[in-house]
């Protein structure tokens, strides 16, 4: 169902999350980066990066807790369903390996960022996802909404839950831009504010997909109804997230720029990397990471999320994934 009022608010967030990520610590929020890091020993900002994100649910889950999609716990695992987790897992590890990166870093971080690679990624793995989705469902029957109502049909949430879901936003992103700079005076807090600003990225991020609807693979699923003629299958909802967390970044990083240094580290570590590296292997990588969200709705940052409240799913996924790391050399 179409959510204009959750989605924006979660765009938002994943907007405020990317940025104060890049101009505080000079880093790309990637997500496939940041779980490959974890699971090869893992830096100190990357687990607090999930700690912030392990604490958005339960953040949610005391605030708000619609805003945690119902699948999260109510899927059965079956021993068929594992082997399906793990095959998927693998798919987007490899494929993300090869094409460096996957939704958050090349779409919410590399396109406002001019990034050649990103495009091209982008561009490959976008089109694949909603190819294999409709290939997956020749039929089209995935009616999400019900037969009495379409999924373009707008809808709103409570009074109550309007005001906890802006309260939740606004408190959390000042929250997030007043806390570093607090532990930031004095010689050890230049130290502590690079991991603060993690943490509360994190948070930021976690908050993001939630709210935003991204971390339901039900609802990313039907955005994929774009191109379909069931027009009543069709969630729009996560075209504000290009409106309202891709364009923002995008301005902020033309007005800001990034010549002078981030806020607390020296230099911006971006990939070395351009539009010329793009070979084959990168973009077969970026069909295969497309494939795989087509046929799932679930990409690294959501996939990292469900871990968290289905650990039985999760070891299946990150077996998959660290597995399809491997195999990609």
């Amino acid at each position: 169902m179409f959510t204009p009022l959750e989605t924006t608010l979660g765009a938002i967030l994943l907007h405020q999350a990317s940025s104060l990520l890049l101009f505080n610590n000079g880093k790309i929020l990637g997500m496939s980066g940041i779980l490959r890091d974890l699971l090869s020993g893992g830096s100190r900002t990357h687990i607090l990066f999930l700690v912030g994100m392990a604490t958005s649910l339960v953040f949610l889950k005391i605030m708000l807790p619609v805003a945690i999609p119902p699948n999260y716990t109510t899927t059965t695992t079956t021993q068929g369903s594992l082997v399906w987790t793990l095959l998927l897992g693998m798919m987007i590890g490899w494929g993300t390996k090869k094409s460096n990166g996957c939704t958050s870093g090349h779409m919410l971080c590399g396109l406002p960022r001019r990034s050649g690679r990103s495009f091209v990624a982008v561009g490959i793995f976008f089109p694949f996802a909603i190819a294999t989705f409709h290939l997956m469902n020749p039929l089209l029957q995935n009616d999400v909404c019900g037969s009495d109502i379409a999924c373009y049909h707008p809808t709103y949430p409570s009074f109550g839950d309007a005001v906890k879901y802006i309260t939740v936003t606004i408190t959390s992103i000042l929250a997030s831009r007043i806390a570093p700079d607090i532990c930031a005076k004095g010689k050890e807090g230049k130290i502590i504010a690079p991991y603060i600003t993690h943490a509360f990225s994190g948070f930021l991020f976690g908050l993001g997909l939630l709210i935003s609807g991204m971390s339901n693979p039900v609802k990313v699923q039907s955005f994929f109804f774009i191109v379909s003629r069931s027009w009543q299958h069709f969630d729009p909802s996560l075209g504000l997230i290009i409106i309202f967390g891709i364009i923002p970044s995008f301005l902020l990083n033309e007005y800001r720029g990034f010549e002078k240094a981030p806020r607390y580290l020296p230099t911006f570590s971006f990939s070395s990397q351009t539009i010329k590296d793009v070979d084959f292997s990168f973009a077969v990588g970026a069909a295969a990471f497309g494939t795989a969200w087509g046929m799932s709705g679930i990409c690294p940052g959501p996939a990292t999320l469900k871990a968290m409240v289905q650990p039985q799913w999760g070891l299946g996924w990150l077996t998959g994934f660290i597995a399809g790391t491997w195999l990609s050399g």
